[in-house]
């Protein structure tokens, strides 16, 4: 579809329009819960910034979800997977999941600082993952990665 404007002035705000959409769907959403949260993933209010929603997220490759309160996934009682498609999972505080995690292809995971993720099933890695263990990364159930390439690092 071509769109031809008259005037200069309405080509230069289309211009202008189209670098700004153009700029939001190249960079990603960064979804941070709130520093006091303490609860479940699923919990609107325990996000400082945008609900990424749960708990299988596909998002772009540069969507960013810090957790930096103690966030639970599912519970002892009823488990819950949480994948995460796209995107980097950056654990800086604690994150339990009663349940799986996934992380997909060119998706990545770090657990940085003082962070703990628990993960009660199995974690499956995909192709292309970045994998920085840098604190405490405990999985009670299986761990499987798929693909030949990515990359795993740990200061432990």
């Amino acid at each position: 579809m071509m769109v031809v404007f008259k005037s200069s002035k309405y080509s230069f705000l289309a211009f202008i329009l189209i670098q700004l959409i153009l700029e939001s769907v190249a960079s990603g959403a960064v979804y941070s819960t709130k520093v006091t949260a303490k609860g479940p993933w699923s919990t609107a209010s325990n996000w400082s910034t945008a609900y990424p929603g749960c708990c299988n997220l596909n998002g772009n490759n540069t969507d960013v979800f810090n957790i930096l309160g103690y966030i639970t996934v599912g519970t002892t009682a009823v488990s819950q997977n949480l994948t995460i498609s796209k995107g980097l999972l950056d654990v800086q505080d604690t994150l339990i999941i009663y349940g799986d995690l996934a992380i997909g292809n060119n998706g990545d995971l770090t657990i940085s600082g003082n962070g703990v993720l628990i993960v009660y099933g199995n974690v499956s890695i995909a192709n292309q993952v970045t994998l920085a263990a840098n604190s405490y990364f405990i999985i009670m159930g299986n761990i499987t990665k798929s693909g030949s390439q990515g990359t795993f690092t740990s200061d432990v």
